[in-house]
């Protein structure tokens, strides 16, 4: 199993003098075996090469128009979309009633931690995850170790920090994270709605 996880919005909390997210979103996108995740890098391959150009090397929510959103979509029908899976933990700042100080690291493993344990892993001999590098040694190794502590998976478990121009399934995953985002802090759930069905688990906190 290979689980690809990104993030969207902010975890600041002052709302009096900044301007923060109101939401915190992490997604992940789980491809349950090799061969699906070969599929998943080729239709963002195929997306970017005939809707980006050659000079192009990746696709992100925030830059790219809907049209080339739903393309990438229609290149995953085409393959096994009913396949993968799409997990959500969506978090309302305003109901945490968390300052500024919070220390955003470890709220960010919490949330990752409780996000993760919704994937069932019944038959699976080793699962993957592949985040948006963020965090400096220091940071991951902490991530790192909290979330193979909390998970005590049975199987194989591996982490890897990538950046998302260098990961397929990042750039995936970035696109679906991000049309969560929108519905929630901007009521804007027109790309949401085209990959809806693809969301097996969506919760808000």
């Amino acid at each position: 199993m290979i689980i690809y996880l990104d993030e969207s919005g902010d975890l600041g909390f002052d709302f009096e003098n900044k301007s923060p997210s109101h939401y915190f979103v992490i997604a992940v996108l789980v491809c349950k075996d090799a061969v699906m995740d070969k599929q998943l890098q080729k239709a963002i391959s195929r997306t970017i090469k005939n809707k980006l150009g050659a000079k192009a090397n990746e696709l992100k929510g925030t830059k790219i128009e809907l049209k080339i959103k739903t393309y990438f979509l229609a290149q995953l029908h085409k393959l096994a979309v009913n396949d993968f899976e799409i997990y959500a933990v969506i978090v309302d700042k305003r109901k945490l009633l968390k300052t500024d100080t919070q220390n955003k690291s470890e709220l960010y493993n919490q949330i990752t931690s409780m996000l993760l344990q919704q994937i069932t892993t019944q038959d699976v001999s080793a699962v993957t995850l592949i985040v948006d590098k963020s965090k400096n040694k220091y940071g991951m190794k902490i991530f790192d170790d909290y979330l193979k502590r909390q998970l005590n998976l049975e199987m194989p478990f591996f982490i890897h920090h990538y950046s998302s121009s260098a990961s397929r399934g990042l750039q995936a995953v970035d696109l679906f994270c991000w049309g969560i985002y929108r519905k929630y802090e901007h009521q804007d759930a027109e790309w949401y709605q085209a990959y809806e069905s693809m969301i097996s688990y969506e919760k808000e906190y």
